[in-house]
């Protein structure tokens, strides 16, 4: 397609399976199950102001970020460092002029800072890439899209009100947000941790053990 080819042109442009979970690892936003993989930090988050994403975070990925992987990432003339609402990066991406840290440049240019998993294969039947999942169920704490239905949307804690309000049918989570409100949001837009909730049929992944930084090649 015309946004492969795009995507393409870019380093580090390989789609990984599954998409990297909220917390993860990332170069550009379409790594990201959310889609938006922060500039500054290079982990995905559901949006600029996901706090708690990297309490999801391997230990080693928190020791480089700190207190940011590239501080001019958001400077206000620097598109070279940022990515559109799709997660594309910008027409002239180029991370060596975001002021990043050399931790993070060693694996961004040894292609270590992130797997990229197996490759989609046509025809196989599954989605792909695919999406990890986690087990929920009532009061499961998420972050998920809050819609007021009238062009205003947000990104808000909460939990899952009941069992019954898991929806599979109709793609919908009943969340109770903290100002004791409730209402319906999207399933893919429903974060439990870093991954959505899992549908009938779905396995949750087991999670890896927590290890040390991969080594960039020399």
């Amino acid at each position: 397609t015309i946004q492969a080819q795009q995507r393409a042109t870019f380093p580090y442009n390989c789609v990984p399976n599954p998409l990297r979970g909220r917390g993860e690892t990332c170069v550009h936003g379409y790594q990201c199950s959310t889609r938006f993989c922060c500039p500054q930090l290079k982990v995905c988050l559901t949006d600029s102001l996901d706090g708690t994403a990297m309490t999801h975070s391997e230990q080693w990925v928190k020791d480089i970020v700190k207190p940011v992987t590239c501080n001019t990432a958001l400077d206000g003339a620097n598109k070279h460092c940022r990515g559109n609402a799709n997660g594309d990066p910008n027409p002239g991406f180029d991370q060596t002029r975001c002021g990043c840290n050399n931790a993070y440049m060693q694996h961004f240019n040894a292609e270590t800072w992130m797997p990229c998993g197996t490759a989609c294969t046509c025809g196989t039947g599954s989605p792909c890439p695919a999406r990890n999942c986690v087990s929920c169920g009532a009061n499961t704490v998420v972050r998920a899209l809050w819609d007021s239905g009238f062009s205003t949307k947000m990104w808000l804690p909460g939990k899952i009100f009941d069992q019954n309000g898991i929806n599979e049918a109709a793609g919908t989570i009943k969340v109770l947000w903290n100002d004791n409100t409730k209402s319906d949001a999207l399933w893919d837009l429903v974060y439990a941790g870093p991954h959505n909730c899992c549908r009938n049929g779905q396995t949750q992944q087991p999670g890896a053990a927590p290890g040390p930084a991969p080594t960039p090649a020399t």
